[in-house]
């Protein structure tokens, strides 16, 4: 069990980025963190991760705070900030394998980590570039592949998604859900909209102003929602996007359905928006999946 416990974290004194926050993940989960731009997710992420020590609370693993026994924690974690560093000066290969002597993986098993990642991330084609010559695209894939080398047993994802082309994204979603069914791997990871990650999600929670707001389990976050619209069709997907527990959006003439996780509050707030814009909207619906 991962428990984060009255979190609170000041930037400057009374100003609070992280307010009060509590939750429980369990092991062998995967949980999306969602919420605007601003709201405080990476913060929070970076106090999960160790790499930030909050200004009061806690948070453990099993019973143990991860400030005062940081040992364990570290070995079995894998965290990935959404602003990332790499030595440009070093190859794909040289980054993969300074990684695994870090981590003290056994010579005889190095080997077939290295080639693992190389796999998963598909860099086989740039294995002896060095990292300066790398596209953005492509640092991010080597960066998910340095910190996963590991084999971690929990993962906290900053954005992961952003940057990566479809064929990659579809790749990580196959990779991360096999670890999480057969090997246990626990996933944490934050975005601003779910999108594909929305499928692989068992627990949304949602960051406000550093408050969590919502705590949604996948049993609650199975919602469909239809509306006929007579003018602004082009710009309605647009609109709707902005909401980060907006998924699937369809258009079909002037019906409009989306996937939704949000409750009646964030549904109104929805509509509101839509007419706000000049959307002229009836047969508004919503039911469970």
């Amino acid at each position: 069990m991962i428990e984060v416990k009255n979190l609170i974290y000041e930037f400057t004194p009374g100003h609070r980025t992280i307010n009060d926050v509590s939750f429980r993940l369990s092991m062998g989960s995967v949980s999306a963190l969602i919420g605007a731009n601003g709201s405080g997710k990476s913060t929070l992420l970076e106090c999960m991760a160790g790499v930030r020590k909050p200004t009061s609370g806690s948070i453990s693993i099993s019973g143990k705070d991860i400030y005062t026994e940081p040992g364990e924690f570290k070995k079995m974690t894998a965290y990935l900030p959404d602003q990332f560093g790499l030595y440009e000066n070093l190859t794909v290969f040289q980054i993969l394998s300074h990684q695994a002597d870090a981590h003290f993986i056994p010579k005889t098993k190095k080997k077939e980590q290295i080639d693992l990642m190389i796999e998963q991330l598909h860099l086989q084609n740039i294995i002896n570039e060095r990292v300066i010559g790398l596209s953005t695209r492509v640092r991010k894939r080597l960066a998910i592949a340095k910190v996963m080398i590991h084999s971690p047993k929990l993962v906290i994802l900053d954005d992961p998604m952003t940057g990566l082309d479809t064929e990659t994204r579809s790749s990580l979603f196959k990779w991360f859900k096999e670890l999480n069914i057969n090997e246990g791997v626990t996933f944490f990871f934050t975005t601003y909209q779910l999108g594909e990650l929305y499928d692989i999600s068992q627990r949304l929670l949602v960051l406000k102003d550093g408050i969590l707001v919502q705590d949604i389990s996948h049993k609650q976050k199975e919602k469909h929602v239809s509306f006929v619209a007579h003018n602004k069709i082009e710009e309605i997907p647009s609109i709707l996007s902005k909401f980060p527990l907006v998924t699937d959006i369809l258009t079909h003439e002037h019906m409009i359905s989306f996937s939704f996780a949000g409750d009646i509050n964030e549904q109104t707030e929805i509509l509101s928006t839509l007419i706000t814009n000049g959307v002229k909207i009836s047969e508004f619906t919503a039911s469970k999946n």
